[in-house]
C-alpha cells in the first residue's frame, strides 16, 4: 500500500543508517527504485548520455585559494548564488583546508559555507529528459552547534521552482523539497533519486539555508560534494614510474610505483567504493608502501583503509568520502581518488612484460543491492632482459722468488637471459713480467682468444655468453727474484646487457705467500718484578705479505702457538722467583711462513739475596769461580777458576747476589759480606773488597745453549772474563763480546 501511494503521488520515503564518524540518510522519490534490477550492467549504461552537475565538489573557484584560507568573493564554476526567493546576487564563501579547526572538507580540498554573509540559495541546473531517474546527493555539516543543528533545504524541480519555500511538508507536485538538520559533530551524507516529470527538459537543484544552529546567520551550513544526474560512471586508470632510477626503462630489481586514479564521470556519487588491485606477477610489494590519497596505510587488515591479502596477492583499498576501516566511501564527480603502492620487479620478469589491471567495486544508490565493478584499462610494461655475470677465482699462484705464476678466472653467466657484449678488464700488479692474457671462446674451453692492452691494464673482449655458460681467463707471469708483493690480479666483467647482480662482477686472485718473514730484532727482557719479566722487540718485516704475529720461546720452550700468535711487540711473562730466563722469537706471516729465530736473545734474572749460587765456567766443564786470598797482590782477595767445583765445599765457591735491582746486583762471597766483587781496569784481576761494585746479569742464548755474562755497570762495556781454563787462573776484565767464550758462565744452585 505504501509503495502504491508513493508511486502515485511521488511521495518521498526516508531511512537512516548510522556510522562511527558520519551519518547516512537515503531518500527515494520514485517507486520504480523498488522494481526488479535491470539486466544491463549499470556500470556501463551509466556512462552513456551522462547528466551531471559541474564542480559538485567546489574544487574550482576563481581566484584560486591557497591552503588553509577562505574567501567570500570567489566565483564558483557552474553555480549561481542568490538571496533566497530573489534575484539578488549573494557572495560565495569557499573554504580550503582547515579554516575552522578541526573541520576539514569531507573530500577533496575545498567546500562551501552556504551562509556567507546571510541566508543564501545556491543552485545549478542541468538539461534533462522527461522520465529520467536522476540520483542526487550531498554532504552536510553544521558549523557552530553540536546540539542545535544547522538547517538546509534541498529543492529539485523546474527552474521556476520557488527556492524560498521553507515548508517542511512533502510537496505533492513533481518538485522534490525537503529540509535537513545536521549538527557540527560530523559530516552527514544525504542522497536519493528524482524522476523527471513530463515536459521538464531543464531541472534545477537548489540548496537554501534555513537556519543557523549557533544563532549567527552568517555562520552555518557547510556543504560538500553535491550531485544530481544519471548514475555513477567509474573509471580506473593506472600509471607506473621507476622509483629506483627514473626514466621510462625498467629492470629486474627496480622499485616501481603504481598510482591508480579512480574517477567518477557520472552524475551521481559511487557509493561503497572499494579498489581491488591484483599485484602483477613477478612483483613483490614493498611493505608499508600502500597509500590512499596521501595517507599511508598498513598492510594489515582492519586497522585502516587498505590491506594486502597475500593469498590472493590483492590490494584492497576503501576509497572516497566517508570511507572507513570496513566500508568504502562515496566517489563524486570531479573528486578523483588515488591508490598508490610500490613493488620490486622480480627476476622472472626479465625480458618480459608486467600487466597491471585495476578494478573498482561500487554501488549505484538507486539499486543498492547490486555491487557494480569497473575494470580499468590494462597497463603493460616491458622489462629489460637481465643476465647475472659472476667472476670467480679458479686458482691462486704460489709466490716464489724468480718462479712462474699463473692466475685463472672464470666468468659465468647465471642468466636468466643471455649476456651480450661481455668484456673482462684485468688489473695487474707491477713487478712480474706478464705474458699476453688469454680467454676461452667456448664453454668447453676448446678455443682461445688473446686479450689486448699493455702494462698493468689488459682487456678481454669475450662477446656473448649464453645463460648457464662461462669463459676462462688466464694470466701468466715470471716473478722477480726478490718478490715484494703477493701480486694480486683483479678481473672485472661488464656487459652491454643489464646485470641485476653487479656485486659479483669482480674477483681478485692474490698469490699464495711462500716467502718467510724477516726475523725479529732488538729482543730485550727486563725484570718487572720478582715473578714478572717484560719482553720487547722490534717488529719483524715481511717482503711479500704481512706479519701476522710471533711465537715466543722462554728457555727454549714455546710459550704460545700458531693459533694464538702474539700480535704486538711486547709480552709480559710470569716466571718463578730466583730464576734466570732467556727468550727468542719467531715471526709468522699471514701465509703461515715462519722466520728464523731472533738473533741473540733477551734475558733477565732475579736471584733473591737469600739464595746461594755457584757460578760455573765454562758451560760443560767442572770449573767454577772461587774467592782466593793468595792472589798476585798477596793479601788482596781475587776471583779465580777452581777445578772440581762440585766437590768443593761452600767456603770460597758459593756466592750471593745482594741488593737485586732489575738485573743489577752486588756479588759477594756467601759467608763474608765484606768480600764483594770490585772492578779493576781492563786486563786486571777482579778483586774482592768490603764495598764492591754493581754488576749486570746478562743472560744470553747463542742458538744452542744459554749462558751468563757478568757486565760491569750497565753504562760501560766491560765484562768479567776467564784468563785461562786451569785451576787457579784469575778472573779479569775485558771488553764485552757476544762471541768470546771466556765471558760465558753458568749459574746453578749450591
Amino acid at each position: 500500500m505504501i509503495k502504491r501511494i508513493a508511486a502515485a503521488l511521488a511521495v518521498i520515503v526516508f531511512s537512516v543508517a548510522a556510522g562511527t564518524s558520519l551519518s547516512y540518510a537515503y531518500w527515494t522519490a520514485s517507486a520504480s527504485m523498488t522494481a526488479t534490477v535491470a539486466s544491463a550492467d549499470p556500470a556501463t549504461t551509466n556512462c552513456s548520455s551522462v547528466v551531471a552537475l559541474q564542480n559538485g565538489g567546489f574544487e574550482s573557484a576563481s581566484p584560486a585559494l591557497s591552503d588553509n584560507s577562505w574567501s567570500q568573493a570567489s566565483t564558483l564554476t557552474g553555480w549561481t548564488s542568490r538571496a533566497p526567493g530573489t534575484n539578488t546576487a549573494r557572495a560565495n564563501e569557499i573554504w580550503r583546508g582547515s579554516v575552522v579547526s578541526p573541520i576539514l572538507p569531507q573530500s577533496g580540498a575545498q567546500n562551501i559555507e552556504l551562509n556567507s554573509t546571510d541566508a543564501t540559495t545556491l543552485y545549478q541546473q542541468v538539461a534533462t529528459t522527461p522520465g529520467q531517474v536522476l540520483r542526487w546527493g550531498f554532504w552536510h555539516r553544521g558549523r557552530d552547534s553540536a546540539t542545535v543543528g544547522d538547517r538546509v533545504k534541498l529543492t529539485i524541480g523546474a527552474p521556476t521552482t520557488n527556492a524560498a519555500d521553507t515548508s517542511t511538508t512533502t510537496s505533492t507536485s513533481p518538485t522534490l523539497a525537503q529540509i535537513f538538520t545536521t549538527t557540527n559533530s560530523a559530516w552527514v551524507y544525504y542522497s536519493g533519486s528524482y524522476t523527471v516529470p513530463a515536459g521538464q527538459t531543464t531541472t534545477r537543484l537548489s540548496l537554501t539555508s534555513i537556519s543557523a544552529g549557533g544563532g549567527n546567520i552568517s555562520q552555518a551550513n557547510l556543504i560538500d560534494d553535491v550531485s544530481l544526474g544519471t548514475g555513477p560512471c567509474v573509471t580506473a586508470t593506472s600509471a607506473i614510474s621507476n622509483v629506483t632510477r627514473g626514466g621510462s626503462s625498467y629492470y629486474v630489481g627496480d622499485t616501481v610505483r603504481y598510482v591508480t586514479t579512480i574517477t567518477n564521470g557520472g552524475g551521481a556519487a559511487a557509493a561503497a567504493s572499494v579498489a581491488k588491485i591484483v599485484l602483477p606477477a613477478n612483483l613483490t610489494l614493498v611493505n608499508g608502501s600502500i597509500k590512499v590519497g596521501s595517507a599511508t596505510q598498513s598492510d594489515a587488515s582492519g586497522d585502516d583503509l587498505a590491506e594486502y591479502v597475500s593469498g590472493s596477492r590483492q590490494i584492497v583499498a576503501r576509497v572516497g568520502a566517508g570511507a572507513t576501516t570496513s566500508a568504502g566511501g562515496w566517489v563524486s564527480n570531479g573528486t578523483p581518488v588515488t591508490v598508490t603502492y610500490d613493488a620490486v620487479i622480480g627476476l622472472a620478469a626479465s625480458g618480459g612484460t608486467i600487466t597491471h589491471t585495476p578494478a573498482v567495486d561500487f554501488v549505484d544508490e538507486a539499486i543498492p543491492s547490486w555491487t557494480l565493478t569497473s575494470t580499468g584499462t590494462t597497463l603493460t610494461t616491458s622489462v629489460a632482459a637481465a643476465a647475472d655475470l659472476a667472476v670467480t677465482v679458479l686458482n691462486q699462484p704460489t709466490i716464489t722468488p724468480g718462479g712462474s705464476a699463473t692466475w685463472r678466472f672464470r666468468v659465468t653467466n647465471n642468466g636468466p637471459s643471455a649476456a651480450s657484449g661481455v668484456s673482462v678488464a684485468l688489473a695487474l700488479t707491477s713487478g712480474p713480467t706478464y705474458g699476453t692474457p688469454t680467454y676461452t671462446t667456448s664453454d668447453t674451453g676448446t678455443g682461445t682468444g688473446n686479450c689486448t692492452g699493455s702494462g698493468t691494464s689488459r682487456t678481454c673482449s669475450v662477446g656473448a655468453i649464453p645463460a648457464g655458460e662461462g669463459r676462462t681467463i688466464t694470466v701468466t707471469a715470471t716473478l722477480p727474484g726478490s718478490p715484494t708483493s703477493l701480486y694480486p690480479v683483479t678481473a672485472t666483467a661488464t656487459a652491454t646487457s643489464y646485470d641485476h647482480v653487479s656485486g659479483n662482477n669482480a674477483a681478485t686472485s692474490t698469490g699464495i705467500d711462500t716467502v718467510a718473514p724477516n726475523a725479529p730484532t732488538g729482543v730485550n727482557a727486563v725484570r718487572a718484578s720478582s715473578t714478572s719479566i717484560t719482553v720487547s722487540w722490534t717488529a719483524a718485516t715481511d717482503p711479500v705479505g704481512t706479519v701476522a704475529g710471533y711465537l715466543l720461546y722462554r728457555n727454549g720452550v714455546l710459550l704460545n702457538s700458531t693459533s694464538s700468535l702474539i700480535t704486538g711487540t711486547s709480552y709480559s711473562d710470569s716466571v718463578a722467583t730466583n730464576s734466570l730466563n732467556w727468550y727468542w722469537l719467531v715471526a709468522v706471516d699471514s701465509g703461515g711462513n715462519q722466520s728464523t729465530a731472533s738473533a741473540g736473545s733477551g734475558a733477565a734474572a732475579y736471584i733473591a739475596d737469600s739464595t746461594s749460587v755457584r757460578i760455573g765456567y765454562p758451560a760443560g766443564t767442572n770449573l767454577c769461580l772461587a774467592a782466593d786470598s793468595s792472589g798476585f797482590l798477596g793479601t788482596t782477595w781475587t776471583v779465580v777458576m777452581r777445578a772440581g767445583c762440585t766437590s768443593i765445599g761452600s767456603s770460597n765457591v758459593v756466592w750471593r747476589f745482594t741488593n737485586p735491582d732489575d738485573n743489577e746486583v752486588q756479588i759477594r762471597l756467601n759467608g763474608a759480606s765484606n768480600r764483594r766483587w770490585q772492578n779493576a781496569t781492563s786486563g786486571n784481576d777482579i778483586t774482592l773488597t768490603s764495598g764492591g761494585d754493581y754488576w749486570t746479569l746478562d743472560v744470553r742464548w747463542d742458538g744452542s745453549a744459554p749462558y751468563l755474562r757478568l757486565m760491569y755497570d750497565a753504562s760501560t762495556d766491560y765484562c768479567a772474563a776467564a784468563n785461562g781454563t786451569a785451576d787457579g787462573d784469575e778472573l779479569t776484565m775485558a771488553v764485552c763480546s757476544t762471541t768470546a767464550t771466556t765471558q760465558r758462565f753458568t749459574l746453578g744452585a749450591w
